[in-house]
């Protein structure tokens, strides 16, 4: 009867690992994805909205346009927020953001990323880095980021994303 038993008990621990492994891949996932950053330095979290459900990363054309919303919830007490992209050169490049301070509703503190870069861009991956201070006081209280890949201007006629 024992066998048996021990053949039993084999089954529910692969299973419960399984289980463990799909739990554990799909929370490194969501993080490595940035739609919503934690950090417990600080209190702000951080959420971009990607252009197309889903994806990982925006997709930047030289010579178009294009707008990237982002939010930072914000704890209680803070009406107006600061926003500040951290990398001189992406400015230089032609990123820059909606507004360099905003009032906080409901929570959020809500703002959109420009991404207007010329033709003679690099193409590579990018990381826009978002820093957010409390207006009243300048207390940096959250951090975000969003991943950005700049393609080569002649996928543009083409429609790909690769």
């Amino acid at each position: 009867m024992q066998p048996q038993n021990l053949k039993g008990n084999r089954m529910e621990k692969k299973i419960m690992s399984k289980r463990i492994v799909v739990i554990l891949s799909l929370l490194v996932a969501l993080s490595v994805s940035g739609y919503l950053s934690f950090s417990d330095d600080y209190p702000a979290k951080f959420r971009w909205i990607p252009e197309k459900e889903g994806a990982g990363i925006s997709e930047v054309i030289p010579g178009s346009a294009l707008v990237v919303p982002f939010e930072f919830f914000v704890e209680k007490g803070i009406s107006q927020v600061k926003i500040e992209i951290t990398d001189e050169n992406l400015k230089k490049m032609g990123v820059f953001l909606s507004d360099s301070v905003v009032t906080v509703e409901n929570g959020k503190a809500y703002a959109k990323a420009y991404f207007t870069l010329e033709k003679d861009a690099p193409p590579r991956r990018y990381s826009l880095e978002i820093i957010a201070r409390d207006a009243a006081t300048e207390k940096v209280i959250g951090k975000g980021s969003i991943p950005f890949a700049v393609y080569p201007y002649f996928y543009n006629t083409l429609k790909c994303s690769c």
